[in-house]
């Protein structure tokens, strides 16, 4: 295939994501096993496996030893999406609650109505029989 991403810096850190849930719960997986910087030299060796050029020389920008994974800031994420997910289940918990209510009151109604219809035909057969 071509190779288009044989000359790119981004590290795994600056990956770009369609939904930013996924490119946490990525990122969250891949640093289980291994440290910003394996992962980044992997990608380097794979942007330069089959590339037209002889030697690839791409640089990816890597954390030192001593320089931490910013974590919180993938924290600060991760409580970020937490709460737009609370929002969005109390949003829907609302919507069928009203649901709920609506459907209750019409077999409420229906009930009603099937009460009174079983208390006059009963009230008729009383009457018939008593005459």
């Amino acid at each position: 295939g071509p190779d288009t991403f044989a000359n790119e810096s981004i590290s795994c850190e600056d990956a770009k994501s369609f939904d930013l849930n996924d490119k946490v719960k990525i990122l969250k997986e891949l640093m289980k096993n291994n440290s910003v910087n394996e992962i980044n030299e992997y990608i380097k060796e794979f942007r330069a496996f089959g590339s037209s050029k002889k030697t690839v020389e791409t640089e990816v920008r890597t954390t030192s030893a001593t320089e931490s994974v910013d974590m919180s800031s993938i924290e600060r994420l991760l409580k970020r999406k937490d709460e737009e997910h609370d929002e969005e289940l109390k949003k829907i918990d609302e919507e069928h609650d009203e649901e709920f209510k609506k459907i209750h009151e019409e077999h409420d109604e229906e009930l009603k109505r099937r009460m009174k219809r079983w208390l006059m035909q009963k009230r008729r057969l009383i009457v018939q029989k008593n005459r």
